[in-house]
């Protein structure tokens, strides 16, 4: 009887594709997924798995402050080449999970799909998933927003942490960025989709192998979805908010419920830092709601 692994990679021969992953030791630059029957790029079709001719990882995306890989417990973060058919080669990030499934993909699949209707900001993605049940891989190819700094490519939006996280509302400046984040989250909730949050400590100290009991006791809560870039567009100027890090994103039963739950938990990160402001995060966050009938 063949193995789930080698019936995998079976099916996915038949199917054009080459079941083959890339990992941090892996070569630079080669195609990793190959689709000899991948089907002309219709218009605005541009991230259908199905018009993927091929993706080739090119090195890891650097963090633009400390110039460190971008990478998490459950990620990492590559950048390379895509090439749809009938268009040119054009970059791409390239989120490779270390923990696969079916039903993974079907989440992410289903999030990708009410983002694409939906009018948040948010880069074009395509969830790429091949494999079956005890060996698959995932990834999730999103339109790259990079730049060159110091010799390496790096992503132009800000870490998560320097968005929600670290606003503070007695500033004029921050005020704004949280008026926007809410009008992002309004639109999210409108598909159904919701803002959570998520634990975290410092990546030094998972790094350093720190146990998983101690490492829960200095653990923080963000919200890792949202983040930020600066931009300058005619008279526009300063940050885009971005939806960006949809891995955590959840599917509420309602645009109401999805509202709700978001705002509890933007609040939850924020208000340990901006107690005094809570009358005034309540009152931006009804006059939002009350303008997107939520």
């Amino acid at each position: 009887m063949k193995s789930a692994s080698l019936r995998s990679r079976i099916v996915a021969a038949r199917k054009g594709l080459r079941r083959v992953g890339f990992k941090p030791s892996s070569p630079k630059g080669f195609k990793f997924y190959i689709n000899k029957n991948a089907v002309p790029v219709k218009k605005g079709s541009y991230f259908t798995m199905e018009n993927v001719e091929y993706l080739a990882p090119r090195d890891f995306l650097k963090e633009p402050f400390r110039g460190r890989d971008v990478h998490g417990p459950m990620s990492y973060i590559m950048q390379g080449t895509v090439k749809f058919k009938g268009r040119k080669p054009m970059p791409v990030v390239i989120k490779t999970f270390t923990q696969s499934s079916p039903q993974k993909a079907k989440h992410l699949e289903e999030v990708v799909k009410r983002l694409s209707v939906s009018s948040v900001s948010h880069p074009k993605m395509g969830v790429l998933h091949f494999g079956g049940e005890k060996q698959s891989n995932l990834y999730l190819v999103m339109e790259a927003f990079t730049k060159r700094q110091n010799g390496a490519v790096v992503s132009k939006l800000e870490p998560y942490e320097r968005t929600v996280n670290s606003l503070r509302l007695f500033k004029e400046k921050d005020r704004a960025v949280f008026e926007s984040v809410l009008v992002e989250v309004a639109k999210l909730a409108k598909v159904g989709l919701v803002v959570p949050y998520t634990w975290a400590v410092s990546r030094d100290l998972i790094e350093l192998g720190v146990p998983h009991e101690t490492l829960m006791k200095v653990a923080h809560k963000q919200i890792d979805a949202i983040t930020k870039m600066d931009r300058i567009e005619g008279d526009v100027r300063g940050p885009k908010i971005m939806v960006q890090d949809i891995d955590e994103i959840e599917i509420a039963k309602s645009p109401k419920e999805a509202w709700e739950r978001s705002i509890k938990n933007i609040f939850e990160v924020m208000l340990p830092n901006n107690e005094r402001q809570r009358e005034l995060m309540e009152k931006m966050a009804e006059r939002i709601k009350y303008y997107n009938n939520l």
